[in-house]
């Protein structure tokens, strides 16, 4: 395995539809084994071939607890239901946007045997599979983002619960991950929020009139301040939701 150079914004291989793959050989596998190296080292969740460079129609995504590999793939189903919240990408470091998608999809693929089946993907995962699939295509999620987030709106929600924001994205145990701050629904539509560790946890000191604003503007019930400890699998967590005279 080894890593391969990410492709960045300008050039123009990101603009150009990728061939299908016809050939399932050790020279895919090697190709699909060192996208997935080249992932992780970048801190990704997914990669498609052109962002390596390669026109072939060759996706990986981290769902996880695995590393999803999908070849030719197609997106078969997708539901009515969506998903608002932010997305960056390899190609374009240090930029976010705001990009609704659906929240289910199922996507047929083959593997790097040759062999076809069907994966569904929810959530963050469903993002991931159309995200890249999108690269095949030649796009790019800056052509469907609502608007491309500020430094400043990076940072806004960390002051607001009396914060810095450096930082507070890592992950204790998994020092090449970091997480961003996302809308969700699990029933009820919050921003999670990562922190850095239980001490930053415990500082959280919000500006509530500021926290019901932020809740309104971004139409969320409240925010789940969280840290995740990968070395003894524990997650923390805080509640907050003003809005709804929930001060925590």
């Amino acid at each position: 395995m080894a890593l391969r150079k990410i492709v960045t914004v300008g050039d123009p291989i990101l603009t150009k539809v990728c061939r299908p793959v016809t050939k399932f050989d050790q020279k895919l596998a090697i190709l699909i084994e060192d996208m997935i190296e080249t992932m992780h080292d970048a801190n990704g969740v997914g990669l498609a071939g052109p962002q390596v460079g390669i026109l072939r129609r060759v996706v990986v995504v981290d769902a996880g607890d695995e590393d999803i590999e999908l070849v030719n793939p197609e997106v078969v189903e997708v539901s009515e239901e969506t998903q608002t919240g932010v997305e960056g990408c390899l190609s374009l470091p240090g930029k976010y946007g705001i990009v609704t998608r659906p929240e289910h999809v199922v996507v047929r693929a083959q593997d790097r045997n040759g062999d076809w089946y069907e994966y569904e993907g929810e959530d963050i995962v469903a993002r991931c599979f159309l995200h890249e699939i999108d690269h095949l295509d030649g796009h790019m999620y800056t052509e469907i983002a609502e608007r491309m987030l500020t430094p400043e709106e990076l940072e806004e929600l960390y002051h607001i619960m009396g914060l810095s924001a450096d930082g507070q994205g890592a992950v204790t145990g998994k020092p090449e991950l970091t997480l961003l701050p996302q809308k969700v629904s699990t029933g009820l539509t919050d921003i999670m929020m990562p922190v850095a560790d239980e001490a930053e946890l415990e500082k959280i000191a919000p500006d509530f009139p500021a926290l019901t604003e932020h809740s309104r503007r971004y139409n969320v019930v409240g925010v789940h301040a969280f840290t995740v400890n990968t070395t003894d699998g524990m997650i923390h967590a805080r509640n907050f939701a003003p809005l709804y005279d929930i001060d925590e």
